[in-house]
């Protein structure tokens, strides 16, 4: 039998003697040498229900030194009690654990389920995508899932034997999935998880165009001249009014180019003279001055002009865009100052 499964004589000896003497209660594991265990589960069960339940008379969260006063434990034990069911009241955004009475059953649960699974066990999967089982207790999927791996999403493509093309729209890809039938299980949770994104995009969409609504509406009722320039549209031209509101707390153009970040900064040394990029400044009108200036040298026009002769004169294409960047500042200024001027005007 030693030989058999490669254990000592000594050891099969024990476990025989013990299986003749008790039967098959003596092949049960008997208590570890060393100092008995002194916190029970009673005990973590206290620890927990209080520190999720209950406050303390003089504070606005426990503290160890408090929980181990009130419990009558040590701050180390209450320590590592929190630290195994990562419990933090210190930290009230992220202290939104279950208050649920039977919170601690359940933890202990789940947690020995996953650390000692029983053998041949069968973990029951809940979700849409199906996977093949691999070995162990349970499906490859759901091990993936738990590991926090990223979930294929199923689209037209994938159904379609040999593919669908690129670049469909919402109506052309509901065409192709009309034109889908599924042959296994997985095709069909596939081509389910395939109408939901539809159905999703098409909400989104009809989100999209009710926004864009709303924007051109209430760039109109400023009356603006904004989206005069060429690459300047509604969005741009309300996130430009939205994020500047009251245009004459900039006194000159130069303060308004360093608000929206497109003022290089004079960093020369001696006779030496140079410009650093300005990474502070308001992002957000530095994004809408980087989109016009993409869209007016991808055009042509007065922009492309500029660009190209920043070009000639030794810039690189980088350096010339930020140059447009801030001359596209003062034209904006000009333009906000110009309808500010215009809308006091027409009040008098």
């Amino acid at each position: 039998m030693s030989r058999r499964l490669g254990a000592a004589p000594d050891t099969v000896r024990t476990w025989r003697r013990r299986f003749l003497d008790r039967g098959p209660d003596g092949l049960c594991d008997e208590p570890r040498p060393g100092v008995p265990r002194k916190i029970t589960d009673a005990d973590v069960e206290r620890v927990i229900v209080k520190t999720l339940e209950e406050k303390p008379a003089n504070g606005t969260h426990w503290s160890t030194r408090s929980m181990a006063a009130a419990t009558g434990m040590s701050q180390s034990a209450v320590s590592r009690i929190w630290r195994a069911f990562v419990l933090a009241p210190h930290r009230s955004q992220t202290f939104k654990l279950s208050t649920d009475p039977l919170f601690i059953d359940k933890v202990r649960d789940v947690v020995g389920l996953y650390l000692d699974p029983p053998e041949k066990a069968l973990g029951p999967v809940c979700g849409r995508e199906v996977a093949d089982s691999g070995p162990g207790p349970f499906p490859a999927g759901a091990s993936d899932d738990a590991r926090g791996a990223p979930v294929p999403v199923p689209g037209p493509r994938d159904l379609v034997p040999g593919g669908a093309p690129t670049g469909l729209s919402a109506d052309k890809a509901a065409t192709v999935l009309k034109g889908i039938r599924p042959v296994t299980a997985t095709d069909s949770c596939r081509r389910d998880i395939a109408r939901d994104l539809l159905a999703d995009l098409r909400r989104l969409d009809r989100q999209v165009k009710d926004n864009e609504a709303e924007i051109r509406e209430a760039v109109a009722a400023t009356h603006t001249t904004l989206t005069t320039p060429p690459g300047l549209g509604i969005v741009l031209a309300a996130k430009v009014i939205g994020h500047v509101g009251d245009v004459t707390r900039f006194p000159t153009a130069h303060h308004f180019a360093r608000y929206t970040g497109s003022a290089p900064l004079d960093v020369s040394s001696g006779n030496k003279v140079r410009h650093r990029l300005d990474t502070g400044g308001n992002r957000a009108l530095n994004s809408v001055l980087h989109t016009i200036s993409i869209c007016q040298i991808r055009d042509g026009g007065r922009g492309q002009d500029y660009y190209l002769r920043k070009i000639a004169e030794g810039k690189t294409p980088t350096e010339a865009r930020r140059a447009l960047k801030r001359r596209l500042s003062n034209v904006v200024y000009r333009i906000m100052k110009r309808d500010q001027r215009n809308h006091l005007a027409q009040a008098a």
